[in-house]
């Protein structure tokens, strides 16, 4: 160990002193040809001018008086670098701490890195004071040197401040996911099929399709058998179909309120409708005589022009001579929009 380079191989530890070849950690690993020191170059002998062999001098050519012998003399070799003067063998190298002058950059190159600063107090190398925050380094291995400069910390131990968690061994695994990559559990989960909602779509509109069907299925049928009932209950057949408003229903069928009457060989029935429909409407009245339960005669009265909610008479009339007494039954009703034959 020394405060200076001894020579070739001698290396600097983080401490900031220098220690030979065999105690550098890679020592044992075979020597790699591209770190060969390279071969020394000699430097030619300096030569004094004063004491250098020159030809003699000559005496102008009687015949060309310009000729002249031209006599050059030997130019003195350069001085080498001064960064390789200072670290040859014999020269005392520049003291420990002092900064090591930089050359001015070449055209065309960029400028040196600045000289690695010894330890001292506030640096993070051994034998000075840590920043806050930063863990201790560990302790070197018994009778060897120091860490050398940048080593990794030893496992388990957190990295330096500033350094990324995943870069170190036994760091905390963490950073943001990589994208494309497997999601670590607790992560945000994937996300969900978005074919999923036109799908719930398509099932409600078939359904409401499917009850639509039923109902109006339902509602035809209801109103076939209300029709059919109506029919059946009153015994007054019917061209309209609309089941929740019969034309029968307009007609005042109650006992005392359809009356019959004869007077010679004039026979009539009577009675009175209110028009339950919104529309103004026509009827058609179809009435049976009968004595003794059978029909012996029809007639047929026609109602125009009867308003929405409105109530009038109605009665027919027919000639016919008979004996006894005699009945009269409504057997058919048709309701029209009034002015047209469409049923109402």
């Amino acid at each position: 160990m020394s405060d200076t380079s001894q020579g070739p191989g001698w290396w600097l530890a983080s401490d900031g002193k220098w220690y030979p070849p065999e105690q550098h950690p890679d020592a044992g690993a075979p020597a790699s040809p591209l770190l060969k020191p390279p071969e020394p170059v000699e430097q030619p002998e300096p030569v004094d001018p004063s004491t250098a062999d020159l030809p003699p001098p000559q005496a102008p050519d009687a015949f060309n008086p310009s000729a002249t012998q031209v006599i050059q003399r030997p130019q003195m070799p350069p001085e080498p670098a001064e960064a390789a003067s200072a670290a040859a063998p014999g020269r005392p190298a520049a003291p420990a701490g002092d900064p090591v002058p930089i050359p001015p950059p070449m055209a065309g190159f960029p400028p040196m890195a600045p000289p690695i600063p010894p330890p001292g107090p506030g640096s993070a190398f051994p034998g000075g004071p840590q920043p806050a925050g930063a863990p201790p380094l560990p302790p070197p291995a018994p009778g060897g040197p120091p860490p050398m400069l940048g080593a990794p910390p030893a496992p388990g131990q957190p990295p330096a401040p500033g350094q990324p968690p995943a870069q170190f061994p036994g760091g905390p695994v963490g950073g943001p996911p990589v994208p494309g990559g497997p999601t670590m559990p607790g992560g945000p989960s994937a996300s969900p099929n978005k074919g999923g909602g036109g799908k719930i779509i398509l099932l409600v509109v078939v359904l409401v399709v499917v009850i639509g069907a039923i109902a109006a299925g339902y509602f035809l049928v209801f109103n076939k058998k209300s029709m059919a009932t109506v029919v059946s209950d009153t015994g007054v057949a019917t061209i309209n179909t609309d089941a929740s408003n019969p034309p029968q229903n307009d007609l005042s069928l109650a006992p005392g309120q359809l009356r019959c009457t004869g007077s010679g060989s004039q026979l009539t029935a009577s009675g009175t409708l209110t028009n339950n429909s919104p529309n103004n409407s026509d009827y058609d009245i179809t009435v049976e005589f009968r004595q003794n339960g059978q029909t012996f005669n029809t007639g047929q009265a026609k109602v125009a022009g009867v308003a929405s909610k409105a109530t009038k008479d109605w009665s027919v009339t027919i000639t016919q001579d008979i004996n006894g007494s005699f009945s009269c039954k409504v057997t058919a009703v048709n309701r029209y929009t009034a002015g047209t034959t469409s049923p109402d």
